[in-house]
């Protein structure tokens, strides 16, 4: 279809007066005389009639002005060249109170074919919503070719008969009458034809004839609303059609704070909106009031209103996206509070001042939306759903309805982006699942809620599932509400290779600084000279170094920067430094299986452990987690850890989780950039025994295999479920089941992504040290506590710790067959099994421990508490 354009003519018309409107085209135009407006694929054929000659299938309409609608008289003649259908078929829009003639208005139309009867019918048509009044019986116009002549007549109490021709004159039959009467108004009349590609050249009208009168109105014209255009110039859309010549007057307009009269006004040929320019600038982030006094509508009633308005540069994090229901299925609450069955986005404002978003487009991944005319109030909410959605949610709630054909919240995770009209991005989110931080959540009904407004780049540590009881709260303050500052600064994520001369630099949150995009900011050694640089949209976590000569598979690159970014809470990034070359494929025992959790907790998620125990470079996405076949001895299964390129450093530990976040609520994760969710699920793992192998890309090597049993775990932990099995040696082989322990519960039984709790140091010897040892409770902050440290020689020692008299008789006892790993400490504050704060004197400390190797040891230390 080719590009619209608006050229409309106004009318002049007294109140009562009769108007008379028509059109045979035998100027040859439907430029002038009247004008008439919309889609420019019609012309005015030979045979001096409008006619259709699109080449494509779709819709197309032209409207002129008409205010026709009392005492009032509408016929034509119209032909189609083929059969109609529900997919070919035309409309002839008798009174409309919009010119455009395909989208949403009130009026009405005759309707010519459009479904298997082929009748001829009359319609009520308000918003998007239709209404038949009164139609022929069937097959009227079941021909080859439709040749009509239409006449329709309303009286001013609103009774409408509809009179038919079909041989294409005025020897009407007259089909029904009814009264119908939802809409008094007229401001245009027009044609609007529905078509296939091969009926796209096939419509004709012609000899329009309209008399009547216009609607007597008394009401004066309002502002709608005002749109800010530019620092100088605005766009005023009235409520209904004003008169050219006032319109057009400067002196009817006003702006306050100095701004004055416009040097330029012009009315839109839909003689509804009025272009404003002025002289002077607005100030950015600055309100005003515009005043109109003086511009007339098409009765003489004048207009004296007032409108707000500001003029502002749209800056990241002015409107934020504020809540994302991305899985509404099961439905939460109970009725009639619940929450519809519908996915939908709400935006926040977060300044002082209403923001206008049209044309503003939200993304969804790479599926867009434009957003419409809709002005989002100061500190104000608007959710955004579906079209057909919006009527199923709660009634006075700032919501907007989009076709989001293209735009879906996918469960699992997607990034959503706001964009200004300019192409700025003003909000971007990069959820996953594991954004919900609740394991009963994340399975649908509740969405995910932004904790505070201000911190505007927390990512994941700033959303949380909803708590309203209706699993959401679109419209209104988010449940999670709270004060939570990022106090966070970024970090290095990891590197990529994405060629053999590019990297991707990953962080931890967005950095969009500015030191980034600075070459020379880049200290690479050896030298490798930096040619270009991307900084990635939207989330902009990710920079994208392009090297001028390929890099090295020989040398081992240390990256670092002169100045390092901040992120959009002013948090500057530490020193740090990352290494990178072209990847090595391991071998056998490069790489270990370190931890395996396979019996989590109810709900939760396994997890495998690797690290990397080289001095090579590996890539993840070069390897595969697999079972192997206990049968055939052989890969069964492989699933892909990372689909991009993940560099694997020596001396790094990685733990992989189908559920990072159920891995972070339950355990201490000290290292959360060693977390990682595989691109393909893991491997089955049986929560008795099972098998997990590291293998290559190509399957043709096992660099890693362990055959695991619940029966490594302790036999004094009763439950097993949730607790991890940790590697104690790399010198050790794998399949060693000495070289297993369960994890310690000083480390809360899993140590995910970091240094083991039961790693067992070569050489080590067993000790009980105190801290000091003499140590006051009186709460002045020095010495207040009494630390018991303890190193033993074994892993997984079950250990009890008590305080004794110098009497001979216990005051308490701190720990009780605690499963600890060969590291860590105990702190005694100085009370008894009471609670209460014991007299000055001296204690003994007894530690008693025992391991599977049959070690079994009583220690026994002394300390001096002073009141």
């Amino acid at each position: 279809m080719m590009l619209r354009t608006i050229t409309l003519l106004l009318i002049s018309t007294t109140a009562f007066s009769q108007v008379f409107i028509t059109d045979s085209f035998s100027d040859g135009n439907y430029s002038s005389n009247p004008i008439w407006s919309g889609d420019t694929v019609f012309e005015v054929d030979a045979n001096l009639e409008l006619h259709l000659k699109d080449v494509a299938a779709g819709s197309a309409y032209l409207s002129t002005v008409s205010p026709i609608i009392n005492d009032a008289t509408w016929e034509f003649y119209a032909r189609m060249e083929f059969n109609p259908s529900s997919s070919n078929y035309s409309k002839i829009f008798l009174v409309s109170d919009q010119p455009n003639l395909s989208g949403s208005l009130n009026g009405y139309y005759v309707r010519i074919g459009g479904s298997s009867n082929d009748r001829v019918s009359l319609y009520r048509q308000t918003g998007n919503s239709t209404s038949l009044i009164v139609e022929t019986t069937d097959d009227w116009v079941d021909l080859n070719v439709v040749e009509v002549g239409i006449k329709v007549t309303r009286d001013s109490s609103g009774f409408w008969v509809l009179n038919v021709d079909t041989g294409g004159g005025t020897n009407y039959t007259t089909v029904d009458s009814a009264f119908e009467n939802s809409h008094t108004t007229s401001s245009f009349f027009g044609v609007e034809c529905t078509y296939t590609s091969t009926r796209s050249d096939k419509f004709y009208f012609d000899n329009f004839s309209l008399s009547g009168k216009a609607f007597s109105d008394t009401k004066s014209p309002e502002i709608s609303s005002v749109q800010v255009v530019s620092n100088s110039s605005l766009e005023i859309l009235f409520n209904e059609p004003v008169e050219k010549t006032t319109a057009e007057s400067v002196s009817n307009y006003q702006v306050n704070l100095g701004i004055g009269q416009p040097f330029l006004a012009v009315l839109d040929n839909d003689n509804l909106t009025v272009h404003l320019s002025f002289s002077n600038s607005f100030q950015n982030r600055q309100a005003y009031r515009l005043n109109v006094d003086g511009v007339e509508d098409l009765f003489g009633n004048t207009a004296k209103d007032s409108a707000m308005f500001s003029f502002y540069n749209p800056e990241t994090g002015d409107i934020i996206i504020n809540e994302l229901m991305v899985d509404p299925n099961p439905v939460i609450g109970i009725p009639p509070n619940a929450l519809p069955e519908r996915e939908y986005i709400e935006l926040y404002n977060t300044t002082p001042f209403p923001i206008e978003l049209k044309d503003w487009v939200l993304m969804a991944g790479s599926s867009t939306e434009v957003l419409p005319t809709y002005n989002l109030p100061a500190n104000g909410f608007v959710v955004i759903t579906k079209d057909e959605g919006v009527s199923e949610f709660p009634s006075g709630l700032p919501i907007l309805g989009l076709d989001m054909s293209s735009v879906a919240l996918t469960n699992s995770g997607n990034t959503v982006t706001l964009h200004s009209q300019n192409g700025q991005i003003i909000s971007t989110v990069s959820y996953t699942d594991d954004w919900y931080q609740d394991e009963n959540k994340d399975g649908g009904g509740w969405s995910l809620e932004l904790i505070d407004p201000a911190n505007k780049c927390g990512g994941i540590t700033n959303w949380r599932a909803s708590i309203s009881p209706n699993g959401g709260t679109p419209g209104s303050q988010n449940s999670v509400f709270g004060v939570n500052p990022d106090t966070v600064a970024p970090q290095f994520a990891r590197i990529s290779i994405v060629g053999d001369s590019t990297v991707l630099i990953h962080f931890t949150e967005s950095v969009q600084d500015s030191v980034l995009l600075d070459k020379s900011n880049y200290q690479i050694s050896p030298l490798l000279q930096v040619d270009s640089i991307n900084l990635l949209a939207p989330d902009f976590t990710k920079v994208e170094l392009l090297f001028g000569e390929p890099i090295d598979a020989q040398k081992i690159y240390e990256l670092s920067l002169i100045d390092y970014p901040h992120d959009c809470s002013n948090n500057q990034m530490r020193r740090d430094t990352l290494i990178f070359t072209l990847p090595a494929k391991p071998e056998t025992g490069d790489i270990l299986i370190n931890e395996i959790l396979f019996n989590p907790k109810t709900g939760g998620s396994d997890f495998v452990e690797i690290y990397n125990n080289s001095d090579k470079i590996f890539d993840l996405a070069k390897l595969r987690l697999t079972n192997i076949d206990p049968v055939f001895n052989s890969v069964d299964n492989p699933k892909m850890i990372s689909e991009e390129s993940f560099l694997f450093e020596p001396g790094r530990y990685i733990a992989i989780s189908n559920d990072p976040g159920f891995i972070m609520l339950n355990y201490t994760a000290k290292v959360p950039v060693n977390l990682l969710k595989p691109t393909e699920s893991l491997p089955t793992m049986d929560d008795t025994k099972g098998s997990i192998a590291v293998v290559t890309s190509d399957l043709s090597t096992i660099v890693d295999f362990f055959q695991y049993e619940d029966d490594l775990h302790l036999a004094v932990i009763k439950d097993k479920e949730g607790v991890s099995l940790e590697r104690v040696s790399f010198n050790k082989p794998t399949s060693d089941k000495d070289n297993w322990q369960s994890a310690a519960s000083t480390a809360g039984y899993a140590t995910p992504g970091y240094l083991n709790s039961q790693y067992s140091k070569p050489n080590s010897s067993g000790t009980i040290t105190l801290e000091p040892k003499v140590f006051s409770p009186n709460q002045d902050g020095y010495n207040d506590l009494l630390k018991i440290i303890y190193d033993f020689k074994n892993t997984s020692n079950v250990v009890s710790v008590s305080v004794w008299s110098s009497a001979g008789y216990e005051v308490v006892k701190l720990q009780e067959s605690l499963n600890v790993g060969p590291e860590g400490f105990f702190t005694w504050d100085g009370v008894d099994s009471n609670g209460q704060l014991l007299n000055s004197g001296i204690y003994i400390i007894i530690v008693e421990y025992f391991n599977e190797n049959g070690n079994s040891e009583v220690i026994k230390e002394t300390c001096v508490l002073s009141r």
